[in-house]
């Protein structure tokens, strides 16, 4: 304890931040390790020390998603997102959860989000556009999409997925009466 008169030390943020820091890299590599118990323990001793690093507050959401505690991982993908409004990362993560539970709404939606924080999160741009087109939500954003993720696609079968994706959305705005863009 104290003596009268003196009080505790409170270590300063930078050390905080450093110790946290620190506590990521030991669960990055439990998880690279195979060790997912052991590292969502060290995001959330990290998360401890120092609440307001998005990153850890993400990786340990999809750690928790990975294991089946979505309403956890949901939990830490919006305090990512609160933390880091312009990563895309969370939000997109949170549509995936929604699309592994079956909400596809609501996984186009944080979709939606995630494509608003960066329009060209590649992961976000592949995985609306296969979501707008199994649920038959095709619009013209649908097909802006998938021309900006053709351009970015460097993965030949995202590539091959992108174009059969491109050619139903077209197929779909044509019998609906809207453009895809394609046309002069």
């Amino acid at each position: 304890g104290c003596r009268a008169g003196e009080t505790a030390r409170v270590p300063d943020v930078d050390e905080r931040i450093r110790a946290s820091q620190q506590l990521t890299l030991e669960a990055q590599e439990a998880d690279r390790d195979g060790r997912p118990t052991r590292a969502i323990g060290l995001y959330q001793e990290a998360l401890k020390t120092y609440r307001e690093f998005p990153a850890a507050w993400n990786n340990l959401g999809v750690l928790l998603m990975e294991s089946g505690r979505n309403m956890e991982a949901f939990e830490a993908f919006q305090t990512a997102a609160a933390l880091s409004p312009n990563d895309a990362r969370s939000m997109a993560n949170v549509a995936m959860l929604w699309q592994r539970l079956g909400y596809h709404t609501d996984a186009i939606k944080a979709y939606d989000q995630a494509l608003r924080r960066d329009p060209n999160y590649l992961p976000a741009l592949r995985e609306s556009v296969v979501l707008e087109t199994q649920n038959s939500q095709v619009t013209p954003t649908t097909a802006e999409r998938v021309r900006k993720a053709l351009l970015l696609e460097q993965d030949p079968k995202w590539r091959d997925e992108l174009l059969r994706q491109k050619q139903l959305v077209d197929e779909r705005l044509a019998m609906s009466g809207k453009d895809s863009g394609d046309n002069p």
